[in-house]
């Protein structure tokens, strides 16, 4: 017969189990796998590599006319949980409990070739270094995660479908957005044809 222990000890791991089972149903549907992989990928670079304020703020800069999102796609699957990141690590708290030091982040910051990139005012330079972040930080996380081969092809699979729909999202709203030369200043982001964003978060090269 087994002991009191050993059937305490069951009865805790089957709660255990049903406690997760239940967490992990509760997780709100927009927040899938590939979107927190992202939403992680990107937070966790933003601490190591140590982003600055300003840095983060250049990457979520807005378009002076329309206010749109000047590096990100609108609705864009990928290019969502990539803002989501930068939005929290930027609410991040100004001074860790009990440091003595007054740093609030992990790296060194950007290199400064990067930073120059993402500070230009040449776009194709900005959308560059956009993409050398997002695809260094997918990279990285991907291999903290230790996926199996069949692992990584699902996410890479799944990311690759996020990015489809982001390209539509982004040929939609350039059907349905002023056009040059009527009076309103149109995003250089509308110009391109493809999404830094979306091509880091898939291995491919921006173009």
């Amino acid at each position: 017969m087994p002991s009191y222990r050993t059937v305490r000890a069951f009865a805790v791991l089957g709660w255990l189990c049903a406690h997760l089972s239940t967490q992990a149903e509760a997780v709100k549907p927009e927040f899938d796998p590939a979107h927190r992989f992202l939403f992680h990928a990107v937070l966790e670079g933003c601490y190591e590599d140590g982003l600055s304020d300003a840095d983060v703020g250049r990457l979520l800069g807005r378009e002076p006319h329309e206010g749109g999102l000047t590096h990100f796609v609108y609705a864009c699957p990928v290019c969502t949980p990539v803002v989501h990141a930068l939005e929290a690590y930027r609410a991040r708290p100004q001074h860790f409990s009990s440091l003595k030091s007054p740093s609030n982040t992990f790296g060194p910051g950007l290199p400064e070739s990067l930073r120059q990139q993402l500070n230009s005012a040449d776009p194709e330079a900005q959308f560059a270094a956009v993409h050398k972040l997002v695809l260094d930080w997918t990279t990285r996380r991907m291999e903290l995660q230790r996926l199996s081969p069949a692992e990584k092809q699902e996410l890479h699979d799944r990311l690759e479908a996020m990015r489809k729909e982001g390209m539509y999202r982004l040929e939609d709203y350039r059907k349905n957005t002023t056009k040059p030369g009527t009076g309103s200043v149109i995003s250089s982001y509308l110009l391109k044809n493809e999404c830094p964003a979306c091509n880091g978060a898939t291995g491919r090269p921006q173009h």
